[in-house]
Order: C-alpha cells, then structure tokens, then sequence
C-alpha cells in the first residue's frame, strides 16, 4: 500500500493552506514506499525556508525526495552535487570567469550552479572541503553570495543535505549543521510488502506531477504568514517544559547533555507555526510540537532521548487536561474501601472470640456427639478455602472428643465473610461459621443512606468527566490527522485517547459495581 491516498480537486496555497498540503503531499508520495513522513517534513521545512538533513544510508530515496520537493516550485533552479574530499569551489558556485579575469576582476560564472538555484541537494556533504562549507554557511544563513567585489542575493529557498554520518562535535562544522533545523533518520523500508514493491518497480522517477505548484511570490507570502500564527499558553507551557526537560539531561551518569542554541529553538519553534497553518490553524496546539523531535537533536544518541521528552509532554498536556479522572478514580477508590470494609464489618462475629492455645476461636455448638448430642467446639477464625479440611478444637483446646474422634472439619463453599462447613464424623448437618471477629453490628440506614448520595453524586460528576473526555479525545483525533504527524506518533496519540476513554469508562464501571453493592447489603 502506498503513503499517501489521491486527493481528487486542486487546492490553492493562499486560499487553503491544509488542502493544498494535503494534496500535495499526495502528489509527492506517488510511487514511494513508507516515506510519507520524511516528504512531510521534508515539505514544511522547505515551506518554512529553512533547510533539512537526511541522515542515513545510500540508496534510501533521499536524492529522489530532494528532486520531488523541488517540483512544487514555478520553473524552479534545481541543482544537486555528490560531495567528496576533493571537490572543489568551481564545481558548487560556478567557474570562474575567465573574460572577468583579464580585466583583473574575479567573478564567477553561476549560472546552472547553487547561487542560481532555488533548491539545491548536497549529497555526502560533510565530505566536502573548508572552502565550500564556509560559502555555504553564508548562502545558508544570508542568502548572500559574494561574487568577486559583489554581494548578490540568492533565490535559494532550501538546501537539503544528506549522509550517512553526522557530524563529530569539535570538527568545526557545528555552526552548518546547526543551520539544518530538520533532521530526519531515513532508513531502507522495513515492511515485505513495501521492499517487493520497491525492488519491482523501476518507473519511479525524481520528477512528479504537483497540480498547483507555487511561484516565489506565493511562497514568500507563506512564509509571513507564518509569523502570523500565534502559540497558544498550553503550546507555550509545553516548549517550556521540553526545554526543562532538555536541560536535565547530562546531570546523572545515564544521560548526556543536549546542547540547543536560541537560535535552533527560535527556527524549530517557527517550524510550529508552519505546521499549525499547513493544517488549517492559525494557533499552535501541543500536538505541533512534535516535530520538535527532529530538530532539537545533534548526536545519533540523543536523538531517543529528546523523543522521549517530547513525548511525555504532549502525554501529560492530555492527561492534565483530563486530570478530573484522577479525582474520580481517587473519590471512587475511596469510598469502595469504606463502604465495603463498613459493611464487611458489620457481617464480622461481634460476639468477642475465644482464645485456644494462641488461636482466636469461634464458638459453636454443634450436633456432633454421640446419639447428635450437641457440644461446643470452638473454630479457628480465618480465611479457609473451599474443599479444605481444618481442625476443631474443644474447651480444653483437644482436637479429638472423648471418644478419640476428631473435630475435623470440610469447607464445603465460603467466601470473604463466612464458610458453610461439615463435620466429618458424626453429622452431615452444615453450619455457617464467620471468618473474621470484631464486627460492629447492622449498618444504620442513616448511614447506608448517605453513601448512597455519595455514590449518586460521584456517578453525576463521572458523567460529567465524560464529556470532558470525549471533548479531549476528539481533540486529540483531530490534530492527529494534521498533515505533519507522523505515522508512530499518530497511533502514539490514538494510544493516548484510548487510554483516557477506557480509563474513565473504567471508573465508571466501577461506580456502578459500588451502586449494586450497596442494593445488595441494606445491613
């Protein structure tokens, strides 16, 4: 099954941001296999004017993603390099001029080459020499070329760089790759179904039909109605607790410290905003943040760590809002622990226990003599199972009558509160026997009554929680289906929603059985 499904009309960016998103994110998948969500993000980023990293093997669709991105531009520049040690300025910004050059100026000649271009690949870029990453940096961070004695602007919308390597922190290279605000683990298809596919099918091509591509005037008005887009307080508390949560790594032996800039938080957090738009929103909700997951990382290993955090933020935003549940499930524990244990006690022996050798005793007469002569023997209290067989005592803590036979007994049901035994000589009679001693006699209907309110009303506050819920979870489906969420943290959400439904529903099931209990015991 491919990523993305056909989406049927034509969608214009200015008009209806999530529509044409949507579409053409369609169009960008066609042909490609469990790649959906790097086109995603590969796709905000570039709508943002930022730029983006793919990091992971040859032979993953990186390049052919760079080419496909590049088609959603008017007669876009394209130009793509294959990085290595010994390439050269001439072969990224162009020749030098050589008719320039006799007239003692030195420019270069940049048609066809990364000035000129309005999305550029750079493959194995880490490969490259000094010289090219430091222009880079300046086309990158400026949009500035210095050609020769003059200072030109570059068309350049994005730079989408890949590797099969990251680069080592000291090397130099730190403030380049910090100008990679996405940065996306792209590994070979892992799915049977979608490696068949892959290997059968060789007509997938760089190039794509887009049915509304944009010109640069478009994507610059994009782009300033981003700033637009306002962070709503739970976004803001949300970028706040992520940030926290961030600085405490490196502070115990297990983890190590992850170093995010102001400036990649402020383009990450521009990202967002781009996000929210691009589905239909002119305010960040927590679920935007998300993709803050493939931006705030350097190192490979930190990576599962600030997912981790992300995570648990957007989690707790959701169940704090659904933190009533919690109350509910609290009153309700509560009031089952009192309500039973009442009358559990009320069904307790109130006649004080008798003490043999040690054991507190219950005592009962029972037809068990000679001829059924009733005699007192004295039960153990204590749970007893059914089908087990237990000792009696007599006055004189004896286990056997005068005539030598035991006071053996047989359990023959029982529950928390009695068990109905059976003598095993002598009689067949039963008797029912309680378990447990210090019972405090009937519950008083004033009492009774009371909880019976309490219940009723911890039914209407439940109700009541439920529609906050079901609001919440609404909430969180819709946002889940945002464009720019990625397949895992989809169902990661779905789980949550889940969690929260199941959970109040739960509780609630819970009220009823305390309901039926307090029916069923009106003593």
């Amino acid at each position: 099954m491919k990523d993305s499904a056909a989406v049927g009309h034509s969608a214009s960016l200015s008009d209806n941001p999530e529509s044409w998103a949507r579409q053409t994110l369609s169009e960008l998948g066609s042909g490609l296999y469990e790649r959906s969500d790097t086109v995603a993000l590969t796709l905000l980023t570039v709508m943002s004017g930022q730029s983006v990293f793919l990091y992971g093997p040859p032979g993953t669709a990186k390049s052919l993603i760079a080419r496909r991105i590049a088609c959603i531009f008017e007669d876009a520049e394209y130009f793509e390099y294959l990085m290595q040690r010994f390439s050269t300025p001439e072969e990224i910004f162009g020749p030098v001029s050589i008719s320039e050059l006799k007239n003692d100026r030195y420019t270069r000649i940049t048609g066809g080459y990364l000035p000129e271009a309005d999305v550029a690949f750079l493959d194995e870029i880490w490969k490259s020499s000094p010289a090219i990453l430091n222009t880079l940096l300046t086309i990158i961070n400026e949009r500035k070329f210095k050609n020769g004695s003059e200072v030109l602007d570059v068309p350049l919308k994005a730079v989408i760089a890949a590797s099969n390597e990251i680069p080592v922190a000291g090397s130099g290279l730190d403030a380049l790759y910090d100008r990679f605000i996405t940065r996306l683990r792209v590994d070979p298809v892992a799915e049977d179904s979608s490696f068949l596919a892959v290997v059968s099918d060789n007509s997938v091509s760089g190039k794509t039909d887009i049915s509304n591509r944009i010109n640069t005037q478009e994507w610059v008005g994009f782009i300033s109605r981003i700033n637009g887009v306002q962070i709503s307080d739970d976004a803001a508390d949300a970028i706040l607790a992520v940030r926290a949560g961030l600085l405490e790594l490196g502070k115990d032996e297990d983890t190590s410290p992850v170093y995010v800039s102001d400036r990649r938080w402020q383009k990450a957090v521009f990202l967002t905003k781009a996000a929210a738009l691009l589905s239909g929103r002119t305010e960040v909700t927590p679920v935007d943040l998300l993709v803050l997951k493939n931006c705030l990382w350097s190192m490979s290993e930190d990576r599962r760590p600030v997912s981790e955090i992300v995570d648990k933020v957007i989690r707790s935003y959701f169940t704090d809002r659904t933190s009533v549940c919690l109350e509910i499930r609290n009153r309700m524990e509560k009031l089952d622990r009192e309500i039973r244990g009442l009358f559990r006690n009320s069904r307790n022996s109130s006649v004080p226990p008798t003490v043999i050798n040690d054991i507190a005793c219950y005592e009962l007469e029972a037809a068990i003599g000679p001829n059924a002569m009733k005699v007192k023997v004295y039960i153990p209290y204590g749970p007893k199972a059914a089908g087990g067989i237990y000792n009696a005592y007599s006055a004189s803590g004896s286990t056997q009558d005068s005539f030598g036979a035991n006071y053996m007994f047989q359990v023959v049901e029982s529950d928390d509160d009695y068990a109905t035994i059976r003598f095993t000589h002598y009689s067949n009679e039963t008797y029912k026997v309680p378990l447990r001693f210090g019972g405090s006699g009937p519950v008083p209907s004033s009492t009774r009554d009371t909880y019976i309110r309490a219940v009723r009303n911890l039914k209407s506050d439940a109700d009541a929680a439920a529609v906050i819920v079901s609001d919440v979870a609404a909430s969180m489906e819709r946002d889940a289906e945002g464009p720019f969420v990625t397949t895992v943290d989809r169902k990661a959400l779905a789980e949550i929603s889940r969690d929260l439904v199941s959970g109040l529903s739960s509780v609630r099931e819970s009220i009823d059985a305390l309901s039926v209990y307090l029916d069923q015991h009106d003593s």
